[in-house]
């Protein structure tokens, strides 16, 4: 090419006059090729199905993916609307953006449905169930499950089955990828086919407020798909933005954005990371407070707390004369033996929580507004508050630790004529959208019991301000995940407050110590690119426990 410039065309497009930027690109041999690059319309007339508005915030972020030509990253905090800016802009890019893919997990395409059916009235979305579903005719816009899209491994047939080829034929305009973060590994199946799709996509909206969780190298696969240009080379990324540092084994790790290319990231990335923080937007939405309470184990506990400690240090003293694979096996014994220590502390959680719950149940037995009428999920209802007595949810993480809990609560709650507690548990997918709205309208269901990981994406709990994270996560993302569930538009509250129950001298304690440091860790450089890798967690923890624990437990 010779020459390049831009004017602005005024076009048509869905009975709109909308202003249309043009590259005209003049080739040596004199023809001349144009891209056309969407002028910015106006959003604030847009309203919802249910009669809602978008927030001032949601406009300007709307506006500013127009800019970026609709190759985005939406690294907003849960409960800002990643999911409604991208339907106002489907809404009001139809012919551009369409045919277009919504990839999700499979407990959100419901959530997404309801929300399209919501914001983008009259226009028809697919849900893609399983791999038997074909597109149907007509339709310009599908909404896919992230475990559908690429073939997996099956171990009976020793070949790669399932996925969704005919997603590589179809030609799409846009992909929209929920919880970009799952994309993270370069060798995933998953990976390669989304990589492969966007080559063929001129848009792409990728949405996350956690998109990376370890370390600042997991960014590499989401920008390299927006910018290929300029974050081109995996190596050449980790050598210019990515920390690294020696462990106490003298190991290599990836830590976060090195604090000296702060300027430059930030600058490489304005155009297409939109980034706003609950309390720069909206500052109004509760805060979240934490409260520590701790205990002793009981006599039982400790006897079987004890013996697996000097499982665990059995394990640990063999390794360090150990090389090898032989090494290697010890290590592992070492860490399924740290798993069995959650687990056993996980279980003496039941009885204090339990009480906890109870006394908190007992003294909130008064009908409060739990919800001013912004978030009403079936369609059609008309806005109104909710008014019940004040809710709970349980955040767990072993599956045994919540049937043992839940079966507990419920006879005492039986006595004080509350229903027995609802349960979301990992893989339950759509499923798990009849329990939330259950939960949320019933009110005599006060409390729920949820796995951390599966409820810390697209759920709506701004009727409940209470919470117990009963067991902690390898990773404070993951936590603060959950607990944004809860800040939402919607709430009456003026604080959440989440309880994190601590098993005094046991590895409850010093991994909740090891998090709250990460959780501070992450905070650094301007709270947003900071390291929280679990295997690095996970090595200090059994270094504390080696060493601190055995004082304790082997005096």
């Amino acid at each position: 090419q010779s020459e390049t410039f831009v004017a602005t065309i005024p076009k048509v497009i869905d009975g709109i006059l909308t202003p249309q930027k043009q590259r005209f690109i003049i080739l040596k041999c004199g023809h001349t090729i144009t891209k056309e690059k969407a002028g910015v319309v106006d959003f604030s007339d847009i309203v919802s199905f249910k009669g809602h508005k978008p927030f001032p915030f949601q406009l300007t972020a709307a506006e500013r993916v127009v800019k970026a030509d609709f190759k985005v990253l939406l690294r907003l905090d849960v409960g800002l609307g990643k999911t409604v800016i991208t339907l106002m802009l489907i809404r009001k890019y139809w012919k551009q953006l369409t045919p277009l893919v919504i990839v999700c997990k499979s407990s959100l395409t419901v959530q997404w449905m309801m929300e399209w059916l919501d914001w983008v009235p009259g226009k028809l979305v697919q849900v893609i169930e399983n791999g038997r579903d074909k597109p149907n005719e007509g339709f310009r816009a599908f909404i896919v499950s992230m475990d559908l899209i690429a073939p997996r491994w099956n171990k009976k047939k020793k070949a790669m089955v399932g996925g969704l080829p005919w997603l590589k034929d179809y030609k799409f305009k846009t992909i929209i990828f929920d919880e970009i973060q799952h994309v993270k590994n370069p060798d995933a199946a998953r990976t390669q086919f989304v990589q492969d799709l966007v080559a063929e996509t001129p848009y792409m909206f990728q949405l996350s407020g956690t998109p990376i969780k370890n370390n600042f190298g997991e960014y590499f696969n989401a920008l390299n798909m927006l910018e290929p240009n300029v974050f081109r080379y995996r190596s050449q990324f980790y050598d210019t933005y990515v920390e690294h540092y020696f462990d106490d084994y003298g190991r290599l790790h990836s830590g976060g954005l090195k604090k000296s290319r702060y300027d430059d990231f930030k600058h490489a990335t304005k155009k297409f990371i939109i980034d706003y923080k609950r309390q720069d937007v909206m500052p109004d939405l509760p805060e979240i407070f934490r409260q520590y309470r701790f205990f002793n184990l009981t006599v039982e506990d400790t006897d079987a707390y004890g013996k697996e400690m000097n499982t665990f240090l059995e394990a640990y003293d063999e390794a360090e004369y150990m090389s090898g694979q032989d090494k290697f096996a010890a290590k592992q014994a070492i860490g399924a033996s740290l798993m069995r220590m959650r687990q056993i502390v996980g279980l003496a959680k039941v009885e204090p929580v339990v009480e906890g719950v109870l006394e908190w149940l007992d003294g909130n037995d008064e009908e409060i507004d739990i919800l001013n009428g912004f978030v009403i999920d079936k369609i059609g209802d008309k806005a109104k508050p909710l008014r019940a007595k004040p809710k709970i949810i349980i955040f767990i993480h072993h599956i045994d630790v919540g049937t043992v809990l839940q079966s507990n609560l419920d006879v005492e709650l039986m006595k004080r004529d509350i229903a027995p507690c609802a349960r979301l548990l990992g893989g339950m997918g759509a499923k798990s959208v009849p329990v939330e709205e259950e939960f949320r309208e019933n009110p005599k269901r006060r409390v729920l019991i949820a796995s951390t990981l599966a409820a810390g994406e697209g759920k709506n709990f701004q009727f409940c301000t209470n919470a117990v994270l009963m067991e902690r996560q390898w990773n404070p993302p993951n936590e603060e995940q959950a607990e944004g569930r809860f800040p939402r538009p919607g709430t009456t509250a003026s604080q959440v407050n989440v309880v994190y129950p601590v098993a005094v001298g046991t590895v409850d304690e010093y991994l909740a110590e090891l998090v709250e440091k990460k959780r501070v860790d992450l905070k650094t450089v301007e709270g947003k690119w900071g390291s929280a890798a679990e295997s690095e967690i996970m090595t200090e923890l059994t270094l504390r426990l080696a060493t601190e624990g055995r004082k304790k437990w082997r005096p």
